[in-house]
């Protein structure tokens, strides 16, 4: 679990299905995702039971968890997860050994920073690790509050790449010691 000055990160369990289903029943929720690839509590119930508990056996550092505010409230979820398991990976430029930062918050918790705390925290632990030199993301250009975030948690743009008939955008985060390194 990671605890942050507003919010618990923590792992997802079965029983947060239901929370996830009723977070992209909202349409304006996934305005710049598209459609869930789940349409019901159960297949939520199987995507935690699989994926997401099998990124949590492999790593403690990798994956896609829980946010709830510090008295139990949820907001939604932060990930930080081999880059490569984003369906328009290579499109967007990223490469095996990258981890991709992305979350996705209840509308009511909008505008309040906790997509960047929630980012921030992850990519801090993230990358602490060894070898663990670059975190990648991706967003709709049009979706300007996304793509504040990530330039708040020190992502640069790095490439554009069409999705879908739309413009995105990728963006990477270096760690400064790979930095000097280049040089």
């Amino acid at each position: 679990m990671l605890i942050t000055p507003r919010l618990r990160i923590r792992e997802f369990t079965t029983d947060d299905a239901g929370l996830l289903f009723d977070l992209d029943s909202d349409p304006e929720v996934l305005r710049y995702v598209g459609p869930s690839l789940c349409h019901t509590v159960d297949d939520y119930r199987e995507r935690i039971a699989t994926l997401y508990c099998g990124y949590y056996a492999r790593s403690k550092h990798l994956g896609v968890w829980c946010v709830e505010t510090t008295d139990g409230e949820f907001c939604g979820w932060v990930c930080f997860r081999p880059a490569m398991d984003y369906r328009h990976a290579e499109p967007a430029g990223f490469r095996a050994g990258d981890a991709e930062v992305g979350y996705r918050l209840q509308r009511k918790f909008w505008g309040q920073g906790l997509a960047t705390e929630a980012a921030q925290a992850v990519i801090e632990r993230g990358l602490g690790l060894p070898g663990a030199a670059r975190a990648v993301a991706s967003a709709l250009a049009s979706n300007k509050a996304s793509c504040r975030v990530l330039q708040k948690c020190g992502l640069e743009i790095v490439g554009e790449f069409p999705v879908e008939g739309f413009d995105s955008v990728a963006y990477s985060f270096v760690r400064e010691q790979s930095k000097r390194e280049r040089i």
